[in-house]
């Protein structure tokens, strides 16, 4: 006779224990662990646009709101995110402590929600009971804390700026939790699933990258729900459901590309064929797979291989590992074990979105891509610490033990990482270590750490050596221009300059930067030039106006200097009050 399911999800219970006490205790031992990103830093990537620099974080307002519904944020479209970027600066101001405690309670959060999420799946869907209780609160908790203590967490933690990801996965794993609820529960199935949507569309406002979630509920619809076989629900109906979903994802996906390709941050398809981009995407599937069973040699930026490292060893290793894995799925869900083919599949879809087919940015890979694929992965080593098939008692105890030992060593690698994300200085030393000739954001950024400290022959060297490695990259030489003004060296100031306004014909800085060196070189003329033109890519600059004011006194002209004058100084104010 076959068991009724239990319609009320909130009188579950594993072992006599509440699902909220184990999921609390694995939220909490995340939380303890990244404790020690509290005394870190902002850093000098991404964090000043976001934070530290940005103005318009500032007030909470009907102004704030019009600004971060409308405009692209570090080529970027997630609303919510700024929001809680805003947030934090009004009740901590530019204190980092606060914005990294926000981002650490969230990934407790999320810890739990693992936790909750591994039960559900882990519970048997024919009968809605949960085989061997005990077994599902130790498998839920292993899966919980493998997520959250992995050292491949920490970019998204311990980086103010990838707020991003905590808070789309929190609502990420909300929208799936409900979904699960919505088809295996009959009571209020309308308001789980208005729920698993809104929490949808929250994730999306937080972070493009839940884009895959639509494919995640069809996934968990062929298992762990069993929807297909076992509910009567049709193929079509399962679709058609999800049509909400996959209308926001592609508004969403639409929303992303335009933001970024006006920013800039889009590497255009055809720069790279078909064939290479494949290549890529099969590399970064075992890159990350590896990367997460062996958390070594982390870094905070990836640079691409070089044309001849595309198509190597490493590439048909990488090629055999993607075409075994999916052939040894496929079989096991064809003897009855669909877990591994619906892990595998979860893992590949939501990785799809950053595997290298549409890039953006100049990253081969980042550990702050893994945040939802790693779920996966996680639930399975869960599952398979406790759930394999051992007879011996004395074997259950020492893989027991072994894996408590894993979980603590993982941990311990965690807090070294989030030494990496002290300061700009600590993070890119470590960056540079690693990639000595391939990086140059890395010299270029912490040159300009340098410059702010003082230290000009530090500065001048990283930036030196950022145009070395990518003598394309405009940025490191606006700042040794910059550098080089500043300590009187003109020629070599108007030279950097010259090559930056080539390189970036768009980007203002190159043009102020060289109005000011032939202000400095007394020609008025050729900076008036300059500055018009950096005014008619960001009007929004008094630094420009105040050089046309300069310029325009240079050349005689007071009436015109004073207009422009007096239109800097009242932007000055504007910029002071919002600060």
């Amino acid at each position: 006779m076959a068991t009724c399911p239990n319609t009320d999800p909130k009188k579950n219970r594993e072992s006599g224990i509440p699902i909220t006490i184990p999921a609390a205790c694995a939220g909490l031992l995340t939380f303890l662990a990244y404790l020690p990103s509290l005394w870190n830093g902002f850093v000098h990537w991404d964090d000043d646009f976001y934070v530290y620099e940005n103005p318009n974080i500032r007030a909470i307002n009907a102004r704030f709101f019009k600004w971060v519904l409308t405009s692209a944020d570090v080529s970027n479209w997630h609303p919510l995110s700024t929001i809680s970027h805003a947030v934090d600066y009004a009740v901590w101001g530019l204190n980092p402590f606060g914005h990294h405690l926000t981002s650490i309670f969230f990934h407790g959060l999320n810890a739990s929600l693992v936790y909750i999420l591994a039960v559900r799946v882990y519970r048997s869907p024919e009968t809605g009971t949960i085989p061997g209780r005990g077994k599902t609160v130790v498998a839920g908790l292993a899966a919980a804390l493998i997520f959250g203590l992995h050292p491949l967490r920490v970019e998204s933690v311990s980086w103010v700026s990838e707020r991003k990801d905590v808070l789309s996965g929190f609502f990420f794993l909300l929208s799936a939790i409900s979904y699960i609820g919505y088809a295996r529960f009959p009571l209020d199935k309308g308001r789980r699933y208005l729920l698993s949507l809104a929490c949808f569309s929250l994730s999306l406002l937080s972070k493009p990258m839940a884009v895959s979630l639509p494919l995640v509920l069809l996934i968990l619809d062929f298992y762990p729900l069993k929807r297909i076989v076992n509910s009567g629900v049709s193929a079509k109906k399962m679709v058609f459901e999800k049509l909400p979903f996959f209308i926001l994802s592609a508004s969403s996906v639409l929303l992303t590309l335009l933001a970024q390709s006006k920013g800039g941050a889009i590497v255009a398809l055809e720069s790279l064929p078909v064939s290479s981009r494949a290549a890529l995407a099969i590399r970064a599937y075992a890159f990350y797979a590896y990367k997460m069973l062996l958390p070594m040699d982390l870094a905070p930026f990836y640079p691409h291989p070089l044309p001849g490292e595309l198509f190597n060893r490493v590439f048909a290793a990488s090629l055999v590992f993607f075409v075994s894995v999916t052939a040894c799925c496929i079989i096991a869900a064809a003897k009855g074990r669909p877990f591994f083919l619906a892990a595998w599949l979860y893992y590949v879809v939501t990785l799809f979105p950053v595997i290298g087919f549409v890039q953006a940015g100049g990253q081969a890979a980042a550990d702050r891509y893994t945040y939802l694929p790693g779920i996966s992965l996680a639930l399975l080593a869960g599952a398979g610490a406790v759930y394999g098939r051992f007879a011996q008692t004395r074997t259950r105890v020492a893989l027991a033990c072994a894996a408590a030992l894993a979980l603590f060593a993982i941990a311990g690698m965690t807090v070294r990482q989030e030494g990496i994300w002290k300061d700009t200085v600590s993070l890119f030393t470590y960056e540079i270590d690693r990639y000595p000739d391939r990086v140059f954001v890395a010299y270029n950024n912490r040159g300009m750490e340098y410059e702010r400290f003082g230290q000009a022959g530090r500065a001048l060297n990283d930036f030196s050596r950022a145009a070395a490695n990518n003598p394309y990259y405009a940025d490191p030489y606006i700042n040794r221009g910059a550098l080089y003004l500043n300590t009187g060296r003109i020629r070599e100031a108007l030279r950097d300059f010259d090559r930056a306004v080539a390189l970036a014909p768009g980007n203002p800085a190159a043009y102020l930067g060289r109005g000011n060196a032939n202000l400095a070189a007394g020609n008025p003329g050729g900076a008036l030039t300059d500055f018009e033109k950096a005014a008619a890519l960001d009007p929004g600059s008094p630094a420009t106006y105040y050089g046309m004011g300069v310029a325009r006194l240079r050349l005689a002209d007071p009436e015109a200097a004073a207009t422009y004058f007096r239109k800097a100084a009242l932007m000055q104010k504007a910029e002071r009050r919002l600060r």
